[in-house]
């Protein structure tokens, strides 16, 4: 096209010597080869820059991406877990103004190492915003402060990961016993509950979904909890440093088998080994899930998804979208979203210059062929 475009410039406007009979009808005050050049290179520079602007993709609609209409209401309570000996504090974002009998879908976000409940507040104040019960736990072995008192790997272990598992379903069993308020209680519908996890919450959510943990002397943790409808998990890990220091086996994701999204960064490369970010798309190419999702988000570190000193871009946009609709489709049952996902969300991505792989569906989530 630019090739064409210069082709016709040439071809339309001979250069001339002023003064050549039957070349100029018109003849000119001042005449410069050098203006005519200027001329003549500035219009080929204008010609060059539309061509590239039209090769440019627009920036596809994120999926609610904006707030939605309810009012978000934060609350923090502590429990303490008796069983365990084990404190628990809560962070719990919910709707305000919900309608006469509507119901708030629970999504419980485990942080990662040395988070807190601040870490990723943006993802719990979005989803509130569109009707969600949102309920982050801090997990008091690997948060923030128990990193700053023993700043080592030694506080990502095994019986962490385990611990954490409880801290789960101990948030679930204060909702479903009513221990919280009623108006958090009252209006939350414990019939559809998602778990989603950053970095180690990632891996608390991969072994609740079905991946085998298992101690030096080969048993198995019980950490499932049937309750739980869906998963999601940001920067989750395959077969690497992480897995293998926790007891996971990678060979085991085939045993996820409820709705998954996963999600990573193309420079999430913290305890990749050599594999590098391509490590975070284990848990989805792995599972045996017929609906399956991950998304790769441009400009993306393995920190890019923790709210760090208020900032937050593209990669919580993302995130925050990808994951509503995920969950609009898993606990809402919103045939819309889940089309959006199987039709739109690949080129929504790519306009944002990220990539998304979307696994083996059959048509319809609500009614699958085999």
């Amino acid at each position: 096209m630019l090739i064409g475009a210069v082709r016709d410039k040439l071809l339309s406007k001979p250069l001339r010597r002023p003064g050549s009979k039957g070349l100029d009808p018109e003849p000119r005050e001042s005449f410069t080869a050098q203006d005519e050049g200027e001329g003549f290179f500035q219009e080929i520079k204008d010609l060059a820059q539309k061509a590239v602007e039209g090769l440019r993709r627009p920036k596809l609609p994120l999926y609610k991406e904006a707030a939605g209409t309810y009012d978000v209401a934060i609350e923090r309570f502590s429990f303490q877990d008796e069983d365990r000996g084990r404190k628990v504090p809560l962070t719990v974002y919910h709707p305000k103004n919900l309608g006469p009998g509507e119901k708030s879908p629970v999504v419980v976000f485990s942080h990662g190492l040395a988070g807190n409940e601040l870490t990723y507040r943006y993802f719990g104040k979005h989803l509130a915003s569109h009707g969600y019960t949102v309920l982050q736990p801090t997990h008091l072995g690997s948060d923030t402060t128990s990193f700053i008192r023993r700043p080592s790997l030694k506080i990502f272990s095994q019986k962490e990961l385990v611990e954490r598992t409880r801290d789960v379903s101990n948030v679930l069993d204060l909702v479903d016993h009513k221990v919280l308020p009623e108006r958090i209680t009252a209006q939350a519908d414990m019939e559809n509950v998602a778990l989603a996890g950053h970095s180690f919450g990632a891996l608390t959510a991969q072994a609740m979904a079905g991946v085998d943990v298992v101690d030096k002397d080969g048993t198995e943790a019980a950490v499932e909890d049937e309750r739980i409808d869906a998963f999601i998990g940001m920067s989750p890990y395959g077969d690497s440093l992480p897995t293998h220091l926790l007891g996971m086996d990678p060979k085991s994701y085939k045993k996820i088998e409820k709705p998954l999204l996963t999600l990573s960064g193309d420079h999430d490369r913290i305890f990749t080994g050599t594999e590098g970010p391509n490590v975070h798309l284990d848990t989805f190419n792995g599972a045996s899930s017929e609906h399956k999702y991950h998304v790769v988000i441009d400009n993306t570190m393995h920190a890019s998804f923790g709210q760090v000193f208020g900032l937050i871009g593209i990669t919580a946009a993302v995130a925050n979208s990808t994951s509503m609709a995920f969950l609009d489709s898993t606990l809402k049952q919103d045939e819309a979203a889940h089309q959006y996902l199987l039709n739109d969300l690949s080129k929504v991505a790519l306009s944002h210059d990220c990539h998304a792989f979307v696994g083996p569906h059959c048509g319809s989530r609500h009614s699958p062929q085999t």
